[in-house]
Protein backbone atom coordinates (compact mmCIF):
# COMPACT_ATOMS: atom_id res chain seq x y z
CA UNK A 1 0.00 0.00 0.00
CA UNK A 2 1.22 3.47 -0.90
CA UNK A 3 2.72 5.32 2.07
CA UNK A 4 2.20 8.82 0.59
CA UNK A 5 -0.96 8.83 -1.55
CA UNK A 6 -1.79 11.97 -3.54
CA UNK A 7 -5.14 13.74 -3.52
CA UNK A 8 -6.54 14.63 -6.92
CA UNK A 9 -9.81 15.89 -8.36
CA UNK A 10 -12.00 12.89 -9.07
CA UNK A 11 -11.72 12.04 -12.82
CA UNK A 12 -15.33 10.85 -12.74
CA UNK A 13 -16.33 14.40 -11.83
CA UNK A 14 -14.09 15.87 -14.53
CA UNK A 15 -15.72 13.76 -17.24
CA UNK A 16 -19.29 14.04 -15.96
CA UNK A 17 -19.20 17.29 -14.03
CA UNK A 18 -22.09 18.70 -16.02
CA UNK A 19 -24.34 16.15 -14.26
CA UNK A 20 -23.47 17.56 -10.83
CA UNK A 21 -24.68 21.09 -10.16
CA UNK A 22 -23.93 21.42 -6.43
CA UNK A 23 -20.59 21.37 -4.64
CA UNK A 24 -20.73 20.48 -0.95
CA UNK A 25 -17.65 21.49 1.08
CA UNK A 26 -17.10 21.74 4.84
CA UNK A 27 -17.53 25.52 4.99
CA UNK A 28 -19.77 26.20 2.02
CA UNK A 29 -22.26 24.79 -0.45
CA UNK A 30 -22.56 26.38 -3.86
CA UNK A 31 -24.06 25.83 -7.28
CA UNK A 32 -21.67 24.88 -10.04
CA UNK A 33 -22.15 24.17 -13.72
CA UNK A 34 -19.37 22.99 -15.99
CA UNK A 35 -19.80 22.63 -19.70
CA UNK A 36 -18.38 19.52 -21.35
CA UNK A 37 -14.78 20.11 -22.45
CA UNK A 38 -14.30 23.26 -20.41
CA UNK A 39 -11.30 23.65 -18.11
CA UNK A 40 -11.56 23.05 -14.37
CA UNK A 41 -11.51 26.30 -12.35
CA UNK A 42 -8.64 26.57 -9.87
CA UNK A 43 -11.08 26.96 -6.98
CA UNK A 44 -11.92 23.25 -7.30
CA UNK A 45 -8.37 21.93 -7.03
CA UNK A 46 -7.51 20.20 -3.73
CA UNK A 47 -4.64 22.52 -2.80
CA UNK A 48 -6.97 25.53 -3.14
CA UNK A 49 -9.42 24.01 -0.63
CA UNK A 50 -6.87 22.61 1.82
CA UNK A 51 -8.06 19.04 1.28
CA UNK A 52 -6.30 16.50 3.51
CA UNK A 53 -6.51 12.76 4.01
CA UNK A 54 -8.54 13.44 7.15
CA UNK A 55 -11.21 15.69 5.63
CA UNK A 56 -11.38 14.39 2.04
CA UNK A 57 -14.72 12.65 2.66
CA UNK A 58 -16.35 16.03 3.40
CA UNK A 59 -15.99 17.22 -0.20
CA UNK A 60 -18.69 16.00 -2.58
CA UNK A 61 -20.48 16.84 -5.82
CA UNK A 62 -24.26 16.42 -5.80
CA UNK A 63 -26.54 16.01 -8.81
CA UNK A 64 -30.05 17.44 -9.14
CA UNK A 65 -31.42 13.93 -8.52
CA UNK A 66 -29.49 13.59 -5.27
CA UNK A 67 -26.61 11.40 -6.46
CA UNK A 68 -23.42 12.02 -4.51
CA UNK A 69 -19.94 11.76 -6.02
CA UNK A 70 -16.69 12.22 -4.04
CA UNK A 71 -15.07 15.39 -5.34
CA UNK A 72 -11.55 14.19 -4.54
CA UNK A 73 -9.89 10.78 -4.43
CA UNK A 74 -6.58 9.39 -3.21
CA UNK A 75 -4.22 7.79 -5.73
CA UNK A 76 -0.81 6.15 -5.30
CA UNK A 77 2.13 8.56 -5.36
CA UNK A 78 4.09 6.34 -7.76
CA UNK A 79 7.41 7.05 -6.04
CA UNK A 80 7.49 5.40 -2.60
CA UNK A 81 8.98 1.92 -2.18
CA UNK A 82 5.55 0.28 -2.11
CA UNK A 83 4.50 1.95 -5.35
CA UNK A 84 7.73 1.02 -7.10
CA UNK A 85 7.36 -2.64 -6.09
CA UNK A 86 3.74 -2.59 -7.29
CA UNK A 87 4.91 -1.15 -10.64
CA UNK A 88 7.53 -3.89 -10.91
CA UNK A 89 4.96 -6.64 -10.33
CA UNK A 90 2.60 -5.02 -12.82
CA UNK A 91 5.33 -4.85 -15.47
CA UNK A 92 6.28 -8.48 -14.81
CA UNK A 93 2.69 -9.55 -15.43
CA UNK A 94 2.44 -7.43 -18.58
CA UNK A 95 5.64 -8.93 -20.01
CA UNK A 96 4.32 -12.44 -19.39
CA UNK A 97 1.02 -11.56 -21.08
CA UNK A 98 2.86 -10.11 -24.07
CA UNK A 99 4.83 -13.33 -24.46
CA UNK A 100 1.65 -15.41 -24.17
CA UNK A 101 -0.01 -13.33 -26.90
CA UNK A 102 2.83 -13.95 -29.36
CA UNK A 103 2.91 -17.65 -28.57
CA UNK A 104 -0.79 -17.88 -29.47
CA UNK A 105 -0.06 -16.17 -32.81
CA UNK A 106 2.80 -18.52 -33.69
CA UNK A 107 5.68 -16.14 -32.90
CA UNK A 108 7.03 -17.66 -29.67
CA UNK A 109 10.64 -16.43 -29.75
CA UNK A 110 11.64 -13.37 -27.77
CA UNK A 111 15.14 -12.04 -27.25
CA UNK A 112 16.92 -10.32 -24.36
CA UNK A 113 19.16 -7.56 -25.69
CA UNK A 114 21.78 -5.38 -24.00
CA UNK A 115 23.07 -2.20 -25.65
CA UNK A 116 26.26 -0.57 -24.36
CA UNK A 117 28.36 2.41 -25.45
CA UNK A 118 31.93 2.50 -26.69
CA UNK A 119 34.26 4.95 -24.96
CA UNK A 120 34.04 7.37 -27.87
CA UNK A 121 30.21 7.32 -27.98
CA UNK A 122 29.44 7.37 -24.25
CA UNK A 123 27.14 10.38 -23.56
CA UNK A 124 28.50 12.79 -20.97
CA UNK A 125 25.04 13.29 -19.45
CA UNK A 126 24.20 9.60 -19.11
CA UNK A 127 21.32 7.59 -20.51
CA UNK A 128 19.73 8.99 -23.65
CA UNK A 129 16.14 8.43 -24.71
CA UNK A 130 16.96 9.99 -28.08
CA UNK A 131 19.66 7.39 -28.79
CA UNK A 132 17.24 4.58 -28.04
CA UNK A 133 14.41 6.02 -30.13
CA UNK A 134 16.75 6.45 -33.11
CA UNK A 135 17.93 2.87 -32.63
CA UNK A 136 14.39 1.47 -32.79
CA UNK A 137 13.66 3.58 -35.86
CA UNK A 138 16.72 2.13 -37.63
CA UNK A 139 15.84 -1.38 -36.46
CA UNK A 140 12.33 -1.14 -37.92
CA UNK A 141 13.78 0.00 -41.25
CA UNK A 142 16.47 -2.70 -41.32
CA UNK A 143 14.09 -5.52 -40.39
CA UNK A 144 11.64 -4.43 -43.05
CA UNK A 145 14.24 -3.83 -45.75
CA UNK A 146 16.53 -6.82 -45.17
CA UNK A 147 14.37 -9.47 -43.46
CA UNK A 148 10.95 -8.62 -44.87
CA UNK A 149 9.67 -8.18 -41.31
CA UNK A 150 6.52 -6.06 -41.63
CA UNK A 151 5.03 -6.47 -38.17
CA UNK A 152 5.08 -3.69 -35.59
CA UNK A 153 7.98 -4.05 -33.18
CA UNK A 154 6.98 -5.11 -29.68
CA UNK A 155 9.52 -4.34 -26.98
CA UNK A 156 10.10 -3.21 -23.41
CA UNK A 157 13.34 -1.34 -22.67
CA UNK A 158 14.92 -0.10 -19.44
CA UNK A 159 17.95 2.11 -18.98
CA UNK A 160 20.55 1.50 -16.29
CA UNK A 161 23.86 2.78 -14.92
CA UNK A 162 26.67 0.34 -14.18
CA UNK A 163 27.33 -0.41 -10.51
CA UNK A 164 31.08 0.16 -10.68
CA UNK A 165 31.73 2.92 -13.22
CA UNK A 166 28.21 4.30 -13.69
CA UNK A 167 28.23 3.76 -17.45
CA UNK A 168 24.90 4.16 -19.21
CA UNK A 169 23.46 1.10 -20.97
CA UNK A 170 20.11 -0.47 -21.84
CA UNK A 171 18.32 -3.80 -21.54
CA UNK A 172 15.24 -4.74 -23.50
CA UNK A 173 13.13 -7.68 -24.60
CA UNK A 174 12.14 -7.92 -28.26
CA UNK A 175 8.98 -9.97 -28.78
CA UNK A 176 7.38 -11.82 -31.64
CA UNK A 177 9.68 -13.92 -33.83
CA UNK A 178 9.14 -17.31 -35.44
CA UNK A 179 12.24 -19.57 -35.44
CA UNK A 180 10.77 -21.65 -38.30
CA UNK A 181 10.95 -18.59 -40.56
CA UNK A 182 14.41 -18.41 -42.10
CA UNK A 183 14.28 -14.61 -41.94
CA UNK A 184 13.73 -14.75 -38.18
CA UNK A 185 16.82 -16.79 -37.34
CA UNK A 186 18.81 -15.75 -34.30
CA UNK A 187 21.87 -14.78 -36.33
CA UNK A 188 19.91 -12.74 -38.88
CA UNK A 189 18.15 -10.84 -36.11
CA UNK A 190 21.35 -10.31 -34.14
CA UNK A 191 23.00 -8.89 -37.24
CA UNK A 192 20.14 -6.40 -37.76
CA UNK A 193 20.33 -5.26 -34.14
CA UNK A 194 24.10 -4.72 -34.43
CA UNK A 195 23.57 -2.85 -37.67
CA UNK A 196 21.03 -0.56 -35.99
CA UNK A 197 22.98 0.31 -32.81
CA UNK A 198 25.57 2.87 -33.89
CA UNK A 199 27.05 3.71 -30.50
CA UNK A 200 28.87 0.64 -29.26
CA UNK A 201 28.26 -3.00 -28.44
CA UNK A 202 25.34 -5.43 -28.55
CA UNK A 203 24.62 -8.67 -26.72
CA UNK A 204 21.64 -10.80 -27.74
CA UNK A 205 20.34 -14.04 -26.25
CA UNK A 206 17.03 -15.93 -26.34
CA UNK A 207 14.67 -15.23 -23.44
CA UNK A 208 14.07 -17.87 -20.80
CA UNK A 209 11.45 -18.19 -18.07
CA UNK A 210 13.24 -15.78 -15.72
CA UNK A 211 13.95 -13.06 -18.29
CA UNK A 212 10.66 -11.22 -17.71
CA UNK A 213 11.08 -10.97 -13.94
CA UNK A 214 14.73 -9.97 -14.40
CA UNK A 215 13.85 -7.14 -16.77
CA UNK A 216 10.96 -5.87 -14.64
CA UNK A 217 13.32 -5.49 -11.67
CA UNK A 218 15.00 -2.60 -13.44
CA UNK A 219 12.03 -0.50 -12.34
CA UNK A 220 13.46 -0.83 -8.82
CA UNK A 221 16.75 0.74 -9.92
CA UNK A 222 15.35 4.12 -10.88
CA UNK A 223 17.13 5.82 -7.98
CA UNK A 224 20.54 4.41 -8.90
CA UNK A 225 21.55 7.52 -10.85
CA UNK A 226 25.03 9.11 -10.57
CA UNK A 227 25.15 12.80 -9.67
CA UNK A 228 24.65 15.07 -12.65
CA UNK A 229 23.33 12.33 -14.94
CA UNK A 230 19.97 11.95 -16.64
CA UNK A 231 17.34 9.97 -14.73
CA UNK A 232 16.63 6.39 -15.75
CA UNK A 233 13.66 5.74 -18.02
CA UNK A 234 11.82 2.92 -19.72
CA UNK A 235 10.16 2.67 -23.11
CA UNK A 236 7.57 0.14 -24.25
CA UNK A 237 5.50 -0.42 -27.36
CA UNK A 238 2.33 1.65 -27.17
CA UNK A 239 0.34 0.25 -30.11
CA UNK A 240 -2.63 -2.06 -29.49
CA UNK A 241 -2.98 -0.82 -25.93
CA UNK A 242 0.65 -1.28 -24.88
CA UNK A 243 2.67 -4.23 -23.59
CA UNK A 244 0.49 -7.12 -22.47
CA UNK A 245 -2.77 -5.88 -23.95
CA UNK A 246 -2.53 -8.06 -27.07
CA UNK A 247 -3.25 -11.07 -24.86
CA UNK A 248 -6.66 -9.59 -24.08
CA UNK A 249 -7.69 -8.84 -27.66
Amino acid sequence: MCTSPKIILNPAFVYSGSDYDTIDMPNRVFKFHMRYGSSIPSELYPEFNYVTHDNISQFNAVSSSGDILPLYIEVPCGHCDSCVVAKQMDMYSRLQLEQYAHEKLGYPCSYFVTLTYSNTSLPSDGVSKSDVQKFFKRLRINLSRHLNYKKKLRYALFSEYGKVHGRAHYHFILFGFNPLNVYHSFYELENMIRKSWKFGFVHVKPCHSNSFKYLSKYLLKNKNVPDGKNPNFYLTSNSDGGIGCKALL
